[in-house]
């Protein structure tokens, strides 16, 4: 098997269920392949960044030419922009409508494949959990985040975990449940639960499912939220 293209296929969301199952499981039992899945993931990040950084410099460096160009030229450049408005309405015409699914998947993918954990030279379970999650190994880390929740019931930070867990392992109406029930504690500075039970609801898409994410979406913004800029990029996506 040509790991890096499983990984690829595996990010972008082009694997079957039972193939996606035991990529999944391999990566729970291969090091090797769990140290490739985070290189992976560190470095699309940082040539995303980088894609970033380069496209504000082009632009940059365009808008600062047609500062300096002063000569008429209004009738070619209504013509490039007619251009640019004809490609851009080919463009929305005919490239397909992501599916629910789609946009949830592309949200997980860029934002909640890698956790941040707290380096120190005894970390606690909770820094376990979050480098299994980290490295696929989903069993491991929920089963570190049950002891948790045993002793820590009110520990918001473990419910939020527990959720990513079981939204990760595809057991979305357990993932709804638990941010859910995470949206219900008050007194936090930021709660991401309505915000994640949209997204787990858009993931599982039973009927009724987008609909109601897409109101959760509309709350997470009108309330300031936590989410709110992601909230408002996917309901520009649905």
């Amino acid at each position: 098997m040509n790991d890096l293209n499983t990984i690829d296929n595996y990010f972008a969301g082009q694997l079957t269920e039972p193939e996606k199952a035991r990529f999944e499981q391999q990566i729970s039992m291969d090091t090797e392949l769990a140290e490739a899945v985070a290189f992976y993931v560190q470095a699309r990040q940082t040539a995303r960044l980088q894609a970033q950084a380069g496209r504000r410099a082009e632009w940059a460096a365009i808008r600062e030419r047609q500062i300096k160009v002063r000569q008429p030229v209004w009738v070619p450049m209504a013509w490039v922009a007619a251009a640019c408005v004809l490609l851009l309405l080919g463009f929305f015409l005919f490239s397909p409508q992501p599916s629910a699914r789609e946009v949830a998947d592309r949200y997980i993918r860029e934002n909640l494949t890698t956790l941040p954990v707290t380096m120190s030279s005894q970390p606690d379970t909770l820094q376990l959990a979050r480098q299994a999650y980290n490295t696929g190994q989903f069993a491991q880390a929920e089963t570190l985040i049950a002891g948790l929740q045993k002793r820590q019931s009110d520990n918001t930070d473990v419910l939020k975990l527990a959720g990513l867990v079981s939204l990760r392992q595809g057991n979305y109406d357990k993932a709804i449940e638990q941010f859910h029930n995470l949206s219900q504690r008050t007194g936090l500075q930021a709660n991401p639960g309505p915000f994640y039970e949209a997204i787990a609801r858009l993931k599982r898409n039973a009927p009724d499912d987008e609909s109601t994410a897409k109101k959760m979406l509309q709350t997470v913004i009108e309330q300031n939220l936590d989410g709110k800029k992601a909230a408002k990029e996917l309901i520009d996506d649905l």
